[in-house]
């Protein structure tokens, strides 16, 4: 049976303003939680819910009669708003409560340790974010471990460097693929693969890494 709603957590951001787009041309209608003054693409298909993740009946309300969880959340420089974890605890206990069994999360390739995955290199240049940026790392590991010790049938999808041209269409995305220096992924294929994912079962209870 097709999805017919997906919530988008993140969806002001970049990679979320693409998903939104990839959602709505299928014809799947999206509800969109922006936070603060943000806005996501208006379309007839897209609800928005502007908020923070403090207002639970906000939060409600934009889980409510979906059938899927896209989460695109990710700190901006200068760094200094530290919610990914808390944030993604809180979507996931609202799930939970509602029902809702799909649960779709975009982290990334540096994020967390994953030897199997990620090159000397490309690992080293992580390490001098994390020794700068201490308290966003640590966020983004405990996000991953929320996510990985719920209930829920998750897929964790980490992308390296990301860009802005056209879609490929050619994605390579399993638990094997190692990342390096010069991996990267277009935002409209990523887009496209957490849609993908969101509407079917591949990699329940799985981390994959992806790139073009």
């Amino acid at each position: 049976m097709r999805m017919k709603t997906i919530a988008v957590f993140g969806a002001s951001g970049a990679t979320g303003k693409e998903v939104i787009t990839e959602a709505n041309q299928r014809g799947l209608t999206t509800h969109s939680f922006v936070r603060r003054a943000n806005k996501s693409p208006k379309n007839d298909l897209n609800i928005e819910f502007n908020g923070d993740f403090d207002q639970p009946e906000l939060l409600k309300n934009t889980l409510s009669n979906v059938d899927a969880v896209v989460i695109v959340l990710g700190q901006r420089p200068p760094y200094k708003d530290i919610f990914c974890a808390n944030a993604t605890q809180k979507i996931i206990q609202e799930a939970n409560e509602l029902g809702i069994n799909r649960l779709i999360c975009q982290t990334g390739a540096l994020i967390g340790n994953y030897p199997e995955n990620q090159k000397a290199f490309f690992k080293k240049f992580g390490k001098k974010f994390d020794q700068s940026h201490p308290e966003v790392a640590a966020d983004r590991t405990l996000q991953e471990d929320f996510i990985k010790h719920s209930e829920l049938n998750w897929t964790i999808v980490k992308p390296p460097r990301l860009t802005n041209g056209k879609k490929k269409g050619h994605i390579k995305c399993a638990p094997d693929i190692v990342a390096g220096l010069f991996s990267k992924i277009d935002r409209k294929d990523l887009a496209s693969l957490l849609v993908d994912l969101s509407t079917n079962h591949d990699f329940e209870k799985q981390v994959v890494f992806v790139k073009n």
